[in-house]
Parts: C-alpha cells; structure tokens; sequence
C-alpha cells in the first residue's frame, strides 16, 4: 500500500495492481478548525477577512504545510494569488520572509549571522532544487555531499566563508532528511513538500534567463538550464506566472528576446552557445528544443515564425510530445518524420508535405 496527495504525478493511476489511498486537501471545515486552533495557541487573533481569503482558495491553502506558514509568516493574501505568489512572499528577502521569522523577530547586539546570509540561504535552496531537477527528478532528492558542495560553492562565490551556513540553509524547516527507523541518516535531503522543490526551479531557471538582454547570453542560458530533463507541467506553471506577474509590472520584451535567441539557436545548436560538451548530446538538444517550445507558448501569442531549421530538431523526436501550435510552418518538408507526438493545433501547414 503507499499514500499520496499528488494524483497527478502518478500516470494511469487506476490500473495500480495495489492498495492506495490519496490524499485531498483539507475541506473547508477543516481550514477554518485549523485556524482556530492555531489562533488559540498564539493567542492572538487572525482577522476573519484572512480567513475568508484562505477559505476561497483551498486548492492552495488545504495543504496543510502551505496554510501553517501563511499563518506563522502573517502572509498578506490576495482572492486571486496562485501558489507561486504565495512562496515569493514566503521566501522573500525582504523583512518578513521565512528567514527573518526563524529568528523570531529577536533584537541582537549585532546582525543575527541568518541575516547576513539569507542571500546566500536563498540562492542554496534554488541551487538544490536545481540539481534535484537535473540529476533526480522522480524522488526530488540531493545527497549529503552534493549539497554541501552547493554550500561551499556559494559561501566561495559569496566570500562568506562560513561553515555555518551548511546549517543555516536549511532554515524554517522547509528541507528534511529521511532517516532509517532506527534513526540514522540516510544521507539525502528534501523539500519538506514538493511544491517548494518545483517553485525554486522555476525561480532558478526564470532569474537566470531574466538576468540577460544579448541573444547569444540567453542562448547560453537556455541552453545550459534546459538540456537536462523535460520541464513538468507544475514548473513550467510557476515559471509562467512569473513571467506573466513581470509583464504586469511592465517589464516587456522578454518574448522577443526569447524567440530571437531561439532562433539563432536553431541555426547553430541548441547547446552551442554554452561552448560545452555534454554526453548524449541528442538527447541534450532535444530537451533544449522541447522546452524552449513550451516557454514561448506562455505568451499565447499569434502564429510564431522560425526558418527551415527547425526542420533538424523535429528529425530527431522520437519521444517527446513537441508543442509547436500556431507555429508557421508552411511548405516545410515533414515527410518521413514521426509526426504522432506533436502538437499541430493551429500550426500553418499550407504546402507542407
């Protein structure tokens, strides 16, 4: 028997030959008992309008981590915050994040050491989710010596040479280690939930690309960050909120930047830009290309017009269910490619043979 909340990672779920049982968020009552119980044990009171909000939005606040950090952090909540507008709250950098709240909002003589390396705190955690993402995506898991070489990576990086901090990073509770019945270590470290994991990907991946304005850097960027799996839907939702909540604020441009970088991509290699050798390059590219695909979509622009050589990269798939609607892609030559894991939906295939 195993036991689950997360349906959705687990494909054809019906015809397991096994005992289970899945989990569902937590229903109404019980958000609005939870809340009561912890605005008992604080002895404080939570405005009704919090709760009310809370109440509105229970396929994020039902999971009961989510909603007990909300309440610890008095996280301002708005009717239409998704999930990934949660957690930037949660892990901000600002006064009122989860790194200042595990300190208790205690007066130092000096800075308290977790505020002088929260920046670094932070930029572990999406390193780690990072190397999950590449390395072992299934468990979501990183083993002891992989995250401490994070750890030193980033204290060298940052000159806060601070063995501390191999600690520190785990702070608030939000990374767990598994551990034998007996009690011994295992070695290998989590998110306490896997939606943390899958939100400092999509931060990683967004922040890194956000940092450029030339092609070629975001070429290189693209490049290095997506050859390594196919980004999971759940990634690639908080990666486009966060895109959409930067054009909102007025930041455009990035779609542009995007597709020009991908284009030059398409002429040169999807990797060759990283000036890198990877093994099974294939296998690389395609990941590159099928990404790249699904992040260009977050616009839902018109048609999208790339040149001939794209015609390269559709050669070669063989397993990936290629996202290429409203795609341009008249009098491309298609014959011989397997074409039965493709998106096609409102593509122009005028002439296309």
């Amino acid at each position: 028997m195993f036991i689950t909340c997360r349906e959705n990672y687990i494909s054809q779920l019906n015809r397991i030959e096994c005992d289970y049982i899945t989990l569902q968020p937590w229903t109404e009552h019980q958000i609005i008992s939870f809340c009561q119980i912890y605005r008992n044990a604080i002895k404080n009171d939570l405005p009704e309008k919090m709760i009310k909000k809370i109440r509105n939005n229970r396929e994020i606040f039902g999971i009961p981590l989510i909603l007990y950090m909300v309440l610890a952090l008095d996280i301002v909540i708005d009717k239409n915050d998704s999930i990934v507008d949660v957690y930037d709250q949660i892990f901000s950098l600002k006064s009122g994040g989860i790194y200042d709240r595990c300190i208790d909002y205690k007066m130092y003589e000096n800075l308290h050491r977790i505020s002088r390396v929260k920046v670094q705190i932070h930029q572990i955690s999406r390193e780690i989710a990072f190397w999950m993402f590449e390395n072992n995506p299934d468990e979501a898991s990183i083993p002891r010596e992989e995250y401490e070489n994070i750890c030193n990576l980033v204290m060298q990086e940052s000159k806060q040479l601070n063995e501390n901090i191999k600690q520190d990073f785990k702070i608030g509770n939000y990374f767990k280690s598994i551990k034998h019945c007996e009690g011994i270590d295992i070695e290998k470290l989590f998110f306490v939930h896997r939606s943390i994991y899958e939100y400092f990907v999509a931060e990683f991946i967004f922040e890194s690309i956000n940092q450029f304005n030339s092609e070629k850097k975001i070429a290189c960027a693209l490049g290095e960050l997506l050859k390594g799996n196919i980004l999971p839907n759940q990634i690639l939702k908080c990666m486009k909120h966060k895109v959409m909540k930067r054009e909102l604020y007025g930041y455009d441009g990035m779609f542009e930047k995007i597709c020009k970088s991908f284009q030059i991509m398409l002429q040169n290699g999807m990797t060759y830009f990283t000036k890198k050798r990877y093994k099974d390059i294939i296998k690389s590219e395609l990941n590159v290309f099928a990404n790249i695909l699904e992040i260009i979509h977050f616009w839902e622009k018109g048609h999208i017009s790339f040149d001939v050589t794209i015609r390269n990269y559709l050669n070669y798939n063989k397993n990936v269910v290629l996202n290429l609607q409203n795609v341009e892609l008249e009098r491309v030559d298609l014959e011989e490619f397997d074409l039965r894991k493709i998106n096609f939906s409102h593509a122009n295939l005028k002439g296309a043979n």
